[in-house]
């Protein structure tokens, strides 16, 4: 059987585009490309919020001196005890040109914008030393417990089994047990458990089983029922990844969190520290970090000399991260930093236009199995220390890398080494106590590898990964891990969009 599943995946059309028209057929084990195109804020279903039309300015602080910490948070705490209006904003507090200098701002309430003058205007200087801390937090603090705590809020109530017997990668309903409870407008999760039959499938994840054991790589979707026909739920967004009834139990459950919505950044940049020192750690770990936000946005921010991240996204949904930079890490080279744009347990996101340099992994997902659905879309590695990993480790599940760029231009900093590896959807091995399979459902479409780089694009059991019209060199091998063929040069047929991303919403958007 796996002589005809390797044999299908070369020759079967994943893409077929006809009278204007795009299709994704399934293979004979039901994998194909799902639909990418409701990541971003709303679903990518309305445009992002403009302002003086759906949020206005409350507060304007100009002329900034000292430390700003203080006007800047009570303003936007002043915002945030305001009414919300009729798209969901309470309004914004803008800063003008000059340099903050500030500690630390939260932005804790729905409907809050911080604004500035632009990227090149606008200045938060952080003088925090601690290296755990971000400069902007928004949302709660995060539990200590990660990441299979992640989206777990309510699961220890009430559970209706999934009856279907295979929900299939882009499905978008399935059925559940008598006696449901389960509404229109619920939010809700679909999880798939770790279970000994499905780490035996998947090879145990990494190669040594005993680095993957049962309930450590739980995969968990989170969604809003949009129609309940009985014991059939509709859901507003498809699965990342075929729930198999014979391999793995799955279960719906009511998300129990409130999360933080309407939430925006536009217009400045974040600068974690203030020395010149390339390898320096004693500042704050990311500029942005949003904690169960869903429907937010940032906008034509530039984040940089951070030591972890500029952005990071944990247990959010439904976010777009547009014409923004995470660039001139401080830091030591090596693990747990410099990862430019960072997914934890999130998904839904839209990265476009982005720009990271010098990172380790300039664009990860580091969520495990609860990262899926998150595209970017025409985005620039440069000057990369190691790969960008859709799936750093454990099963991230359903990425799009839309017309992405990875590239080298520049000299590596004193002591480090550019690494030639610049994108990586495979077997991780048993790196960093086995991070194993770390991607499935990933697409790398029309982006570009420069040379001397190449790229890791393997097929994983129970799934796939795709390689679709693609520049430079793409392989399937890696030299300690071994080669998994059958995702690359993908088949297509017809005309392919210059933008997969792109014709998937406008198709979604010219059927509803």
């Amino acid at each position: 059987m796996a002589d005809e599943e390797e044999k299908d995946s070369l020759t079967h059309s994943y893409i077929e585009v006809a009278n204007g028209s795009l299709k994704f057929p399934a293979d004979i084990n039901g994998y194909k490309i799902p639909d990418f195109s409701y990541a971003g804020y709303r679903n990518s279903s309305h445009s992002l919020p403009s302002a003086d039309i759906h949020y206005k300015t409350i507060v304007k602080l100009q002329m900034p001196s000292g430390d700003e910490t203080d006007r800047i948070q009570n303003a936007i705490d002043k915002v945030s005890e305001l009414a919300i209006n009729e798209f969901g904003y309470r309004g914004a507090v803008e800063l003008g040109k000059g340099i903050w200098n500030i500690t630390q701002l939260l932005i804790d309430a729905d409907g809050v914008v911080l604004k500035g003058a632009g990227r090149d205007e606008t200045i938060l200087q952080s003088t925090l030393s601690s290296s755990p801390q971000q400069v902007i937090r928004i949302g709660p603090s995060i539990p200590s417990s990660f990441p299979t705590n992640l989206w777990d809020d309510g699961g220890d109530g009430l559970r209706w089994s999934i009856t279907t017997p295979i929900v299939n990668v882009g499905d978008m309903n399935f059925e559940v047990t008598e006696g449901h409870s389960i509404q229109v407008g619920d939010p809700i999760i679909i999880e798939h458990p770790c279970t000994e039959d499905w780490l035996s499938e998947i090879g145990n994840g990494a190669p040594n089983p005993k680095q993957w054991p049962v309930n450590s790589v739980p995969i968990r979707y989170y969604r809003y029922v949009t129609a309940v026909n009985g014991n059939d739920i509709t859901i507003d967004a498809p699965v990342m990844y075929s729930l198999v009834k014979a391999y793995a139990q799955c279960s719906v459950y009511k998300y129990s969190v409130t999360t933080r919505k309407f939430i925006g950044i536009e217009g400045l940049t974040i600068d974690a520290d203030l020395s010149s020192n390339s390898f320096s750690e004693n500042h704050p770990n990311a500029c942005i970090r949003a904690h169960r936000v869903e429907n937010c946005w940032f906008r034509d921010v530039r984040t940089q000399n951070f030591r972890g991240c500029g952005f990071t996204l944990i247990e959010s949904s439904r976010i777009t991260v547009i014409d923004c930079e995470a660039i001139k890490p401080h830091s030591l080279i090596t693990s747990s930093r410099r990862y430019n744009f960072q997914t934890r347990g999130s998904q839904l996101v839209l990265f476009k236009d982005c720009f990271a340099s010098y990172g380790r992994h300039s664009f990860v997902g580091a969520g495990h199995g609860m990262d899926s659905g998150n595209v970017f879309q025409n985005c620039i590695a440069e000057n990369n220390y190691a790969a960008t990993e859709d799936g750093h480790q454990r099963w991230v599940n359903g990425t799009l890398l839309d017309g992405c760029i990875f590239r080298l231009d520049g000299e590596p900093e004193e002591g480090g080494a550019f690494d030639f590896k610049m994108l990586w959807m495979g077997n991780h091995g048993i790196n960093a106590n086995g991070h194993g399979w770390s991607s499935c459902t990933g697409v790398a479409y029309k982006c570009a590898v420069a040379t001397p780089g190449y790229a890791i694009i393997a097929k994983p059991p129970t799934g796939m990964n795709y390689e679709i019209d693609c520049k430079g060199d793409f392989r399937s091998d890696h030299f300690a891990h071994g080669d998994y063929p059958g995702a690359i040069d993908i088949v297509t047929s017809g005309h392919l969009p210059e933008s997969l991303f792109d014709a998937q919403l406008a198709q979604r958007k010219s059927i509803n």
